[in-house]
């Protein structure tokens, strides 16, 4: 990264795999809650 955060290729996956594992853990208390919560924006219905 520019500011020198993350040296080393294994701390970048590192990162990488910490946003994975809060992304997936926030599906699945949506997931399980019940709430609505579309993958992207609904389309819009023509007509």
């Amino acid at each position: 990264m520019s500011l020198g955060l993350l040296r080393t290729p294994s701390q970048l996956v590192t990162a990488f795999a910490a946003v994975l594992l809060v992304t997936l853990v926030d599906w699945l208390f949506i997931r399980a809650t019940g709430r609505p919560m579309p993958f992207w924006a609904p389309s819009k219905k023509e007509g």
